[in-house]
């Protein structure tokens, strides 16, 4: 259960985001856009054995969603943060804070609803098979956004400029992009270790490979819970 801190916090950030009212129209037309990107992919996603072009849709996807986040993380939660450093908030207050306002966020919302529906589709001939790939990306998502607040927490707390860290990590994105699309780099993806193991977990269910998902999920859990206690020890 979220603590009453964080439960504070997101609602001072409902508040400044105008409770999401004036942005409506563009979870929907963003939902729409990304299945129509999603249709385009599924033909490298249909002969796709060693799951190359399956971890560069889902490279493609989460970078999406960091590039959101950290831009909400500009322009609302930082602020909200900087002015609440007098209230005796925890790094557990400040990091699910972030992470579920993230999540809870109508467009990244509603680009996550239409992934899981891409994959149920994508996957109906073996239901089964779509809801764990379903769960495997959801899963991926949340970690992901749990290693972006930790990271941004760091930096904020050193003072660190948060602008210089994001070009950063844009140039190293933009980099593995770049790599991995024109000069097929199969290598650079690798290197993501909660990527791959969300491959490695598609792949397995594929095969029905009982062992592999859970192993691989197993992975992708144990890594959010080991960024959650590096989150409260060092933000």
């Amino acid at each position: 259960m979220m603590d009453s801190r964080s439960a504070e916090l997101l609602l001072v950030e409902k508040v400044k985001s105008g409770g999401y009212r004036i942005t409506r129209l563009y979870p929907a037309a963003a939902a729409i856009f990304n299945l129509f990107f999603c249709a385009y992919f599924e033909r490298y996603l249909n002969d796709d054995a060693n799951g190359f072009y399956l971890s560069f849709f889902l490279f493609l996807e989460t970078t999406l969603y960091a590039g959101i986040s950290s831009v909400s993380f500009f322009s609302v939660s930082f602020e909200i943060l900087a002015k609440s450093r007098i209230f005796p908030t925890t790094p557990t207050d400040r990091l699910l804070f972030i992470v579920a306002g993230n999540l809870r966020r109508p467009i990244i919302f509603s680009l996550v609803g239409s992934n899981v529906f891409f994959l149920i589709i994508f996957f109906r001939h073996m239901m089964p098979l779509a809801i764990l790939t379903a769960a495997l990306f959801i899963l991926l998502i949340i970690v992901s956004e749990l290693l972006l607040a930790t990271l941004m927490l760091v930096l904020m707390r050193r003072s660190v400029p948060l602008e210089s860290a994001a070009v950063l990590l844009g140039f190293l994105l933009f980099s593995m992009l770049i790599g991995s699309f024109v000069f097929h780099f199969e290598s650079l993806l690798a290197m993501n270790p909660v990527l791959r193991w969300t491959v490695r977990g598609i792949l397995a269910a594929r095969q029905s490979d009982t062992a592999g998902i859970l192993t691989n999920a197993g992975w992708l859990a144990m890594t959010g819970v080991f960024t959650l206690i590096l989150g409260r020890r060092f933000t």
